[in-house]
Parts: structure tokens; sequence; C-alpha cells
């Protein structure tokens, strides 16, 4: 799935629109999101994160594994 942190003075929207199209190539327009969850995870003592869910109602393109180097798979 794919994920990544915001950049300073990003939106979540925004955010998830960069983040899906550097790692699959897809164009969503942030208005055609929907935030569909939200995970608080502890990893250990120190290390905590919360981690924001979209879904996409339309987007452009095909989905292709930018970086296969480093993503196991598209599926």
């Amino acid at each position: 799935m794919p994920s990544g942190r915001l950049d300073r003075g990003e939106t979540l929207p925004a955010g998830a629109v960069r983040e899906l199209h550097e790692e699959t190539g897809i164009t969503v327009d942030p208005t055609d999101l929907r935030l569909v969850q939200v995970v608080h995870h502890r990893q250990g003592d120190e290390v905590e994160r919360i981690d924001f869910f979209f879904e996409a109602e339309e987007w452009e393109g095909e989905p292709v594994n930018q970086g296969p180097d480093r993503y196991m798979a598209l599926a």
C-alpha cells in the first residue's frame, strides 16, 4: 500500500496525493480522497506513529510499481 510521511506544511490529502503519485504514477485530485481509517501504532517503547488511510474515488492513470527495488509488488 502506498505510504509515506508528510512534508513540512503539507496537508494530509496533499501528502497522500504526492505519495500515491511518487509510488504508483497515479494522479488523484485531493478532493477525490475520502478518509476511511486512522490507526495509532506503537512499535516498542520509543516509536509511535499515526497512520491515515484514504480511499480514492477517482484517479487518472494505471498503477505502476515506481520503485521495484524498494517495494515488493503492486497487486
